[in-house]
């Protein structure tokens, strides 16, 4: 070995090969005497070492490598520049890179898109790549038509053991073997393993059936008999007898399951007794809606089949009195015949075949078909019953259009004593929800007790949005809920946001995250329609963010929802349109007494140039550490003064961290001025500042860097560490942007996309 290290460089480099093949060489996992033998090398020579090891024995090496003081971690970078040919995303934060090279190295391998042969450190017959390393995927990501879903057989149980987040990414419709596989794998992943996170993820035209089995089997409901190693384990490990009495084994479905008790209507018209009363959904003014969108949906797929006759909209409910509704909701209280039951065994269907190996039994096709039966023909009997009870309301203080005739509550969670793990955060971003996988999904909120985050966007929900509400209203009576995030976005919201935040909130009073972020409110709600006026109760917000649709604010709502919400932390308020500026300004004056545990503030798209008085006001306060006004005109009339006072007012704060200034207009003349906030003499703390988009030019740019320069020579350094320049006018003079880029970046890190030209030029045309 010192031989060849006392040589030229090739020399040793083949010297150090022949020694890593040396001690690894057809080396097991638990191979005691090399890697002893590797513990016993110089760390200078075990440095040297590292780089020529393929990714197998440099992952094995790691423990070794840490007792010796070095860190695997710039050889790993280098092998992902190498290998994946492509920079991670400068607003990345990587902690590890072994463990993002093998995530990402997993999920190339599953799609089939890298070329093994490509670099010499990934080929070794000894190691299965996909086995290696799937001990690291924490996150797996399934998209397109299931690629690569079959090969994960072999290595479920190191990803039973890893995996956290469930991804699903641009799905289409797969062969019946994929979808089986996928079954497979989400049952041990979710029922079996640790994952608590699902995400769907840009899928306009989802196909049912795989929807509803994603959407199942992550509310815990799993019913085919036991193939599955994994539920075969667990039973072994359960105790006999009188334990087994009590409890069925898992993925065996119990027969008692099958007979959902409905309560007749003699029984239940008490449903709200003793309960807490029905949601404030019952208080807003719906319009009519067509009969048409009244009918019984019946959703069929692969291991599923749901009858229900829940309307699209609950028309006009607020003209109807509590006692109707409560006597109504509970003439409607024939559950479908699927479960509805969080972490609970869905009940099979005769048509479908078992995941975990087996076909149900005839005697239980029989049973089902005739439950099945009997729930449709009660159904039958119960809608003409709302129907008579409908026409008697008729004419009353509380009259029902033709179209509230139908209107029914969701069924009530089915009570089923057996249940599977089910995961806490369910997103679907960008997933077209029909009628019928609403109504699904609804039936599923019901009782998804073990659900705390609940964050669904752009779905096209339109009036379903009201089948949303009625299933979390449910939800919210289980004495085990958890639900604590709520975030619901799209183009068009049907009531307006404020109406739709105290009809959660209260349902809902500890929740801890509100975000309803919505572009266009429907036009019929403005039109001969009386709102109603939300008071809001306390609740336990600690995050709200609201963006509203166009058209007026009533300021007196917001204040209520803020005067609510006393142990606010952030609060994002986006596009707000008020009566008149005063308005805005009693708003922001009553945040400070309203909010004083407010430490993030975001205002992005309000008129602040009439509020100059409350904005040094906000950035008074001794307890936010970030506030953001991202387009909110503050220097729109060349308000110098203000500028000045603005400056002033952060270098006596220590508390604010982080300063955005987007879209402002802030200009050369201001930049250069918003450096003396790290003057010798401030106090300030501000480490992050975005002052992207604000018409800045290379010539301010470098003024601008050389007064920062000054001020770090003077104050030996300054507390900022970022700062954002993105979509400036810095392409103008290159030559200038770059030496004020190298003498900011001595100081700071700075994100510049000086590239991207388009929203520049739309930024600059705005001040012509």
């Amino acid at each position: 070995m010192l031989q060849y290290s006392q040589g030229c460089s090739s020399c040793s480099c083949r010297g150090l090969a022949t020694l890593s093949a040396g001690l690894w060489g057809g080396c097991q996992k638990n191979d005691g005497p090399r890697m002893l033998h590797m513990l016993a090398l110089p760390s200078t020579i075990l440095q040297h070492l590292l780089p020529l090891l393929n990714i197998y024995y440099l992952e094995r090496i790691e423990e070794t490598a840490v007792k010796k003081g070095l860190s695997t971690e710039p050889v790993w970078c280098q092998i992902w520049k190498r290998v994946m040919k492509r920079k991670p995303s400068q607003y990345e934060n990587i902690r590890c890179w072994r463990q993002k090279f093998l995530e990402t190295f997993f999920h190339n391998i599953m799609r089939g898109i890298l070329d093994m042969s490509s670099d010499t450190c990934l080929q070794d017959p000894r190691f299965s790549p996909l086995l290696h390393s799937a001990r690291y995927v924490t996150e797996l990501t399934i998209g397109n038509k299931l690629q690569g879903v079959t090969r994960l057989g072999p290595v479920l149980g190191s990803l039973v053991d890893s995996v956290k987040t469930l991804k699903f990414l641009h799905l289409r419709s797969a062969d019946k073997a994929t979808e089986y596989a996928l079954r497979l794998l989400l049952h041990c992943l979710i029922h079996h393993g640790k994952v608590c996170k699902i995400s769907l993820s840009s899928w306009p035209t989802p196909d049912q059936d795989l929807l509803v089995v994603i959407l199942k089997i992550s509310a815990g409901l799993w019913r085919q008999t036991s193939d599955c190693k994994m539920c075969v384990q667990e039973q072994d490990a359960e105790s006999s007898g009188s334990a087994q009495e009590n409890r069925l084994p898992q993925c065996v479905e119990s027969q008692e399951s099958s007979h959902m008790q409905a309560p007749s209507g003699g029984n239940s018209e008490n449903k709200w007794t003793n309960e807490k009363p029905p949601s404030a959904l019952l208080n807003l003014h719906l319009p009519d809606v067509d009969q048409k969108a009244l009918t019984k949906v019946s959703t069929k797929s692969g291991d599923n089949a749901v009858a229900t006759d829940i309307p699209a909209v609950p028309a006009l409910i607020g003209s109807i009195s509590r006692n109707a509704v409560c006597h109504q909701s509970s003439l409607n209280k024939v559950p479908p015949p699927t479960s509805q039951s969080s972490n609970t065994s869905a009940i099979p269907s005769a048509n479908n075949s078992s995941y975990c190996g087996g076909d149900a039994k005839a005697e239980q096709d029989e049973l089902f078909d005739f439950v099945f039966a009997v729930a449709q023909e009660e159904m039958k009997k119960l809608q003409d019953g709302n129907t008579q009870l409908a026409e008697e309301n008729a004419g009353n203080g509380g009259a029902l259009s033709e179209a509230a005739q139908g209107t029914t509550d969701l069924p009530p969670p089915l009570k089923i004593r057996y249940h599977f793990r089910s995961v806490t955060s369910l997103n679907l971003h960008n997933v077209v929800l029909s009628l019928e996988s609403c109504h699904f999904l609804c039936h599923l909120l019901c009782s998804w007790v073990s659900l705390e985050a609940l964050m669904m966007a752009y779905n096209e929900l339109g009036s379903n949005i009201f089948l949303i509400l009625k299933a979390l209203c449910t939800l919210s009576r289980q004495p085990d809920c958890h639900l604590s995030v709520v975030q619901l976005s799209d183009f068009v919201v049907q009531v307006p946001p404020l109406e739709l935040a105290c009809t959660i909130l209260t349902d809902f009073p500890s929740l801890h995250v509100l975000a309803l972020k919505f572009n266009v409110e429907d036009s019929l709600w403005e039109e001969g329609l009386e709102q109603s006026d939300p008071e809001f109760l306390a609740n336990q917000l600690k995050q709200l963010e609201i963006q509203f649709p166009r058209g007026l604010l009533k300021p007196k709502h917001l204040l209520s929802l803020l005067g609510a919400s006393s142990s606010l932390e952030k609060l994002i308020l986006d596009s707000a349109t008020f009566p008149s500026p005063e308005d805005l300004r009693v708003v922001l004056r009553a945040l400070s007494e309203l909010n004083p545990t407010l430490k993030k503030l975001y205002l992005h798209e309000l008129n602040l140039s009439g509020c100059k008085s409350e904005v040094l006001l906000l950035l008074q306060s001794s307890t936010l550490e970030e506030v953001t006004f991202s387009f909110c005109q503050l220097f729109e009339r060349r308000l110098d003064g203000f500028l000045i006072e603005l400056i002033n007012t952060v270098k006596k704060n220590r508390t604010l961290t982080i300063l955005n200034l987007r879209g402002n207009r802030l200009g050369d003349e201001g930049l250069v001025s918003l450096a003396d906030i790290f003057s010798e003499d401030s106090v300030s703390s501000i480490q992050h500042m975005d002052i992207s988009s604000n018409c800045i030019k290379p010539a301010g740019l470098i003024q601008f860097a050389k007064k920062l320069e000054k001020s770090r020579e003077q104050a030996g350094r300054i507390s900022l560490t970022h700062l954002n320049l993105s979509q400036n006018l810095l392409n103008r003079d290159l030559a200038i942007t770059q030496e004020a880029l190298q003498a900011l970046r001595k100081a700071c890190t700075v994100i510049d996309h000086s590239s991207d030209f388009s929203q520049v030029f739309a930024d600059h045309i705005s001040v012509m």
